[in-house]
Order: C-alpha cells, then sequence, then structure tokens
C-alpha cells in the first residue's frame, strides 16, 4: 500500500469507529459531576441462611466442608 491509500484506510476507519468511541474531556465530566445527586447508601441487615451459616461456622472453625474449586472440581477441605 502507498502512503495515500494507508491514510485513506485510517481516515475510513475512523469514521467507521467515531459513533462506537465514547471520548469526553475532563473538565466535561467534572461539569456533570456537579449534576449528580449525591450518594445514598442503605444498609439492610438480615438474617444468614442455614446454608451459610453453616459454611460460616465451617469457615470460622476451620473445618472442611465441600467447595467448587477455580476448575469447577468439587474439593473437600478447608478454605485456607
Amino acid at each position: 500500500l502507498t502512503e495515500e491509500e494507508r491514510l485513506l484506510i485510517i481516515r475510513r476507519l475512523h469514521q467507521v469507529l467515531r459513533p462506537f468511541l465514547l471520548r469526553r474531556l475532563k473538565s466535561e465530566v467534572l461539569k456533570m459531576g456537579e449534576q449528580l445527586p449525591t450518594k445514598q447508601e442503605d444498609i439492610i441487615v438480615c438474617d444468614m441462611s442455614a446454608w451459610q451459616k453453616y459454611t460460616h461456622t465451617r469457615i470460622v472453625e476451620n473445618k472442611p466442608l465441600v467447595y467448587t474449586n477455580a476448575h469447577g472440581r468439587q474439593c473437600y477441605g478447608t478454605l485456607s
């Protein structure tokens, strides 16, 4: 490809991709932050399920339990 053809291809690629790219200036983002409502955080306390209680107890007491490892295999042991 010649240099001119290469530049034409790059320009066309930029035209095709432009609608899919989101570009913002830092100043625009900061202005938007002033318009956002303040963050609201709600903490809801609830009891653990029977399975969660059992698992929690086994982990805290360092007792073995059945679990699935990162490779999808069932294992029996402690989570240390």
